[in-house]
């Protein structure tokens, strides 16, 4: 079983319900819980509709929201809500499949620059791809 959630988000957002009837999709998180609105938005801010893949949003606030971060309240903004003003950004991209289940596709926001090599910026799952990659941090 897969869910999507963040310590950001105090709690699980995307997540397999209990439903009569809904059967598990492999690599799937499935859908929204309750009270939880997500969204998939382009690079220009605009909510995709139907089967789609984009930036994950979610959007509105919900009681387990993270509201600030301790010292540091403007970089909070600058971090989760100025890029997409009016929704929370996640960090995360997800594709949306027919039956409206959410497929989470990897982060979006993390990056480590590729200075040995070809100095492109990799994303964590694409650090196994580039043969210069020998030792790796992950806090």
């Amino acid at each position: 079983m897969l869910q999507w959630w963040q310590t950001e988000t105090g709690g699980f957002c995307i997540t397999p319900l209990p439903v009569a009837g809904i059967k598990l999709k492999p690599g799937c998180a499935m859908m929204p819980f309750f009270g939880i609105e997500p969204a998939l938005l382009n690079e220009k801010g605009e909510e995709l509709v139907g089967a789609s893949a984009g930036y994950l949003v979610i959007k509105k606030p919900w009681p387990s929201t993270l509201r600030s971060i301790y010292g540091d309240h403007k970089r909070m903004e600058e971090v989760y809500f100025n890029r997409f003003p009016g929704y929370f950004m996640t960090g995360d991209g997800a594709r949306r499949d027919q039956d409206g289940h959410y497929f989470i596709t990897g982060r979006v926001d993390d990056g480590m620059v590729d200075s040995s090599c070809s100095g492109d910026k990799n994303v964590p799952s694409e650090c196994g791809v580039c043969s210069c990659v020998r030792d790796v941090f992950i806090c």
